[in-house]
């Protein structure tokens, strides 16, 4: 081989060796994924964390997180595979049963959202977050399990007493229950923490029509 054909061959070599050291690996890429990701760049944190898995695809926390940024990114089928794959190499990472209890709840998926919601708020640490809790509740609601999702939204409501949304879905409970008086009143509450609230105006419109109040219902509506 001729000096220039070496000088070449060098050139080559270098330049795939600096190609390569650009992509970052394993336990790097998943550092500068979750990096990204932490910082709301989920465009950049996705190729990022699936090269993260690439490299580490026993490694549940990498798949984790990955599912979190096809989450995050408008991919739930994505994000479904990759949070169940998690939970195939880590049965104890708990928060990944409340992002797949989110991601079922937001596809309308009530059991299954209820099924990973109950599994993260049945450990301690867990049961001070009101989100899930009010997931739970309205998952339960939308299956009609009107006492469980009573007990569920009543813990929710106790944790955070000014949130609307947590009454105005007591109220609906009540009001399923014929509980007509306690669906007005949680209804009322809804509206003094949130005017205007249009979910609970017309529970209440509707509640008030229940109670022979047509004055008032027609003023809700």
């Amino acid at each position: 081989m001729c000096s220039s054909d070496l000088r070449d061959a060098l050139a080559l070599a270098l330049g795939l060796l600096l190609l390569a050291g650009c992509k970052p690996r394993g336990a790097d890429a998943l550092k500068r994924g979750d990096e990204a990701l932490a910082v709301g760049k989920v465009e950049a944190a996705v190729p990022l964390l699936e090269q993260a898995v690439q490299d580490l695809p026993d490694d549940a926390v990498a798949w984790s997180h990955l599912g979190l940024a096809y989450h995050r990114s408008g991919n739930p089928d994505e994000a479904r595979k990759a949070y169940l794959r998690a939970l195939e190499f880590n049965r104890n990472l708990f928060d990944i049963h409340h992002n797949l209890g989110t991601l079922e709840f937001e596809a309308h998926r009530w059991s299954d959202a209820e099924r990973h919601l109950r599994v993260y708020l049945g450990v301690e640490r867990n049961r001070t977050n009101v989100l899930a809790w009010r997931f739970l509740g309205e998952s339960q609601l939308a299956t009609q399990q009107w006492d469980a999702a009573e007990r569920t939204l009543s813990i929710a409501a106790q944790l955070s007493p000014r949130d609307p949304a947590l009454r105005n879905g007591l109220g609906m409970v009540m009001a399923q229950k014929r509980r007509w008086r306690e669906a007005q009143a949680q209804f009322g509450e809804a509206l003094k923490l949130r005017p205007q609230y249009p979910e609970a105006l017309l529970n209440l419109a509707i509640v008030q029509q229940q109670l022979g109040d047509r004055k008032g219902a027609l003023e809700r509506y």
